[in-house]
C-alpha cells in the first residue's frame, strides 16, 4: 500500500522519498510504503483533488468533503465514487467496488448490502477460481480443458439474479446443504457456466451423472494422437488422450498440454512431442515437423507482454503469459483479461507487444 506524501503547499515533496517509477505507479510520483497501522493522521490535511493509491495498487482522487468529517473520493480506472473518513482515505483503505477483484474478471459490486456475506458468493467466487486461476487445485479440470463462465456472470449481482429464478435455489441458502449448481446436466456437458445451462441438483445426483459422463466414449477425448520422442523417433499411435495419458502414467492430468503440442503450441508434453494422427504424412514429415518445434515455437507463438507505467513507459518485457505472471504475481487469467478489456493488473499497464 503507497500514500502520496504532501507539504504544506498541497504539492508532493519527492525529497524524502522512494521513488515509484520502478514499480510504473504514477509514473514518476514519488511515494512511500507504509503498515496502515503505522500511519500517523492525526494533524493532516486532506484537500479536495489529492490523489493517493490504496492498498489494492488502484489510484483514487478525493473529490467532495462531506459533513462529519467524511470525504468523497473517486476512482480513476472505473468512475466508482465512494464515501470514508480522513483515516481511511490516507491509509487507502477504501475498495473499489467496480474493480475485478475476483481472478482480475470478476466484479462483486454494491448492488447487495455485504457480499461477501452472502450465501452465493464463495459458489461464485470459486466458479470463477477454476475456470481462470490457474493456481486453483481444480484448474486443472476445468479452465485448462476449456470451461468458461458467460461475461454476464462476470458481475456478481447477475449471477444471484439468475441462480434465484431456478428451481430449489433456496436450498442452497443452507450450509453444506448437499445441492450443487451443476452446467452439464442440463448444458449437456457444456463447457460454459450460464443462466442458459445449468440447474441446482443434488450432490449424489451430480457425482452419478458425473461418472456417467466420463465412461461415454463420445465425451472423452477421443481422437487418435501419436507419440514420438523429443528427436522425432515414433514410440506409439493411442486411440485418444486419455489413453496415451494412461500410458505414460499422467493419472490426474487434464491432456491440455498435449493438445497444445498436437497444435503447436508447444514443443512437448510430459518430455514427449506429439501429433494427431490425422495431421500425419509420413515418418521423416514427421522428425522434421517436430524438430522445427523445438527451434522456433518459443519465438513464433509466444506473445511478447508488456509492463508499463501509466504514462505508457515501459518498464519490462516478458516471452508469454505464464513468464509475465511469475513476475507480477498475478494469475495468467487475470493479465490475459486486463490486456483483452484495457484494464490495470497488479497497478500496472499490460498490453501485448505489436508485431
Amino acid at each position: 500500500m503507497f500514500i502520496l506524501e504532501q507539504n504544506n503547499q498541497n504539492t508532493y515533496n519527492p525529497d524524502s522519498l522512494d521513488s515509484l517509477d520502478s514499480l510504473g505507479i504514477l509514473g514518476g510520483v514519488r511515494a512511500k510504503p507504509a503498515r496502515k497501522d503505522k500511519i500517523m493522521t492525526k494533524g493532516k490535511i486532506v484537500n479536495i483533488g489529492d490523489k493517493f493509491i490504496s492498498n489494492k495498487g488502484y489510484e483514487y482522487e478525493v473529490i467532495n468533503k462531506l459533513k462529519g468529517g467524511k470525504y468523497e473520493v473517486r476512482f480513476k480506472d472505473t468512475g466508482y465514487i465512494a464515501k470514508s473518513d480522513k483515516k481511511e482515505v490516507l491509509n487507502g483503505c477504501i475498495r473499489d467496488w467496480e474493480a475485478p477483484y475476483v481472478v482480475g474478471i470478476g466484479i462483486v459490486g454494491k448492488e447487495i448490502d455485504h457480499p461477501q456475506k452472502h450465501y452465493l458468493y464463495d459458489r461464485w467466487r470459486d466458479m470463477l477460481r477454476r475456470c481462470y486461476d490457474n493456481r486453483c487445485n481444480s484448474y486443472c479440470t476445468y479452465g485448462a480443458v476449456g470451461v468458461t463462465v458467460d461475461e454476464k456472470w462476470f458481475r456478481f449481482i447477475n449471477y444471484v439474479n439468475d441462480i434465484e429464478t431456478k428451481e430449489n435455489f433456496e436450498k442452497l441458502k443452507i450450509k453444506n446443504c448437499g445441492w450443487e449448481i451443476d452446467k452439464d446436466l442440463k448444458g449437456n456437458g457444456t463447457k460454459i457456466y450460464s443462466n442458459a445451462t445449468t440447474s441446482i441438483i443434488r450432490e449424489e445426483e451430480n457425482i452419478k451423472e458425473r461418472n456417467i459422463r466420463q465412461d461415454n466414449p463420445a465425451i472423452k477425448l477421443k481422437i487418435k494422437v501419436m507419440q514420438f520422442t523429443t528427436e522425432g523417433n515414433f514410440i506409439k499411435t493411442h486411440e485418444s488422450i486419455t489413453e496415451a495419458m494412461k500410458f505414460i502414467g499422467v493419472i490426474n492430468g487434464s491432456g491440455s498440454c498435449i493438445i497444445d503440442c498436437c497444435k503447436s503450441r508447444a514443443k512437448t508434453a510430459y518430455g514427449f512431442a506429439w501429433m494427431y494422427e490425422k495431421d500425419f504424412i509420413d515418418f521423416e514429415s514427421a522428425r522434421i515437423k517436430i524438430i522445427h518445434r523445438l527451434e522456433y515455437i518459443p519465438d513464433k507463438y509466444r506473445k511478447i507482454v508488456l509492463k508499463m507505467d501509466n504514462d505508457y513507459n515501459i518498464i519490462d518485457e516478458f516471452k508469454g503469459l505464464k513468464r509475465a505472471s511469475e513476475s507480477l504475481g498475478a494469475t495468467v487469467g487475470a493479465i490475459a483479461n486486463a490486456i483483452t478489456r484495457g484494464n490495470k493488473c497488479k497497478g500496472f499497464i499490460v498490453r501485448y507487444k505489436e508485431e
